[in-house]
């Protein structure tokens, strides 16, 4: 295994490390003792694995099992990802095609002298409907 599989193989456990965590303190709050149990088993295999990768004796062999606990690692953190995107391309879409068009039509209809034409504009534009 080369060093930049082992650095991402690394972060990527490290990184299920952390959100099993988290996944295991919602449950926790959400007084759900069974499923934080179950959050609590996976993220010790990721921390020993994480440990494994880690270790200045480590050969660059790992198990099959080790590797399927990457393989779902990087699901997870592949699906969050995209996710994400998803959410920020949302975002850009908003700008794209509302709020970028309306600002340049708001400084392309007026001028500075005109403030009744700037401040009816504005209202017709950013005003929600209902």
């Amino acid at each position: 295994m080369d060093k930049q599989y082992l650095k991402l193989f690394i972060e990527l456990s490290q990184a299920m490390e952390a959100l099993t965590e988290e996944v295991r303190n919602l449950d926790i709050d959400k007084g759900k003792e069974d499923e934080a149990a179950n959050a609590d088993t996976l993220r010790d295999s990721f921390v020993a694995l994480s440990n494994k990768l880690t270790a200045s004796d480590f050969n660059g062999e790992l198990t099959r099992a080790e590797y399927a606990r990457l393989l779902i690692g990087a699901i997870v953190i592949q699906r969050h990802i995209e996710a994400r995107i998803q959410k920020l391309n949302t975002g850009l879409k908003g700008y794209k095609v509302d709020i970028v068009p309306k600002l340049e039509r708001i400084l392309n209809e007026t001028t500075n002298e005109d403030n009744e034409k700037l401040q009816t504009l504005a209202k017709e534009l950013f005003s929600t409907k209902s």
